[in-house]
């Protein structure tokens, strides 16, 4: 009763906010599927649920998200390997564990993601991190701004429409460049 209450409001109720935190049947590249939610980071810290040995670089990354991939380059270049090599590992640990804790179906301990394909572990800590808005199929990961869809309408004005078929026509300009300008803003396939 209460999901037919939210639908008939447009979802616009509290619970189905909270529940916009959560996605079903995320494709990763190994073609496996997942249900993910999103974390909050500084909640995490503030709430002590990241472990102790991952803390500062959690802090790190959450009051200033890339500093610590920057300091990595500057110690690179200065040939500070023993430190560099630590705060790289560091960040690793910190990335696997973000996964096993957004990943709640299959659940995921520390450990098992060590042992997953690292083209799906790249993708979730690219996707948990917001770096990221589509699964594997190109599926949006939230809502898909329907101005992308607006290049078809804008490429086909003046464009004699009598004779067109439905859909992609291969031989029409205007969707030819429709689908590559599409493409190009990574949606996938149409």
């Amino acid at each position: 009763m209460e999901a037919q209450a939210e639908r008939s409001n447009g979802s616009k109720t509290l619970s189905a906010w909270k529940k916009r935190r959560e996605h079903h049947n995320v494709t990763l590249d190994s073609g496996m599927e997942v249900d993910i939610i999103f974390l909050d980071l500084g909640k995490l810290i503030q709430g002590d649920a990241v472990p102790k040995e991952l803390q500062q670089v959690a802090l790190q990354q959450s009051l200033a998200p890339g500093e610590a991939v920057r300091k990595i380059f500057e110690q690179v270049e200065k040939g500070d390997t023993e430190e560099t090599l630590k705060l790289a590992q560091q960040l690793d640990d910190l990335d696997k564990w973000m996964v096993s804790e957004s990943v709640v179906k299959p659940k995921l301990t520390r450990e098992d993601v060590d042992e997953l394909p690292p083209g799906d572990v790249e993708m979730l800590c690219d996707i948990i991190g917001r770096r990221r808005k589509t699964d594997a199929k190109g599926v949006f990961l939230g809502v898909v701004p329907l101005d992308l869809f607006a290049t078809f309408r804008d490429l086909h004005q003046g464009v004699e429409e009598e004779g067109h078929p439905a859909g992609l026509d291969p031989e029409c300009a205007a969707c030819v460049e429709g689908v590559e300008r599409l493409s190009d803003l990574g949606v996938g396939a149409l």
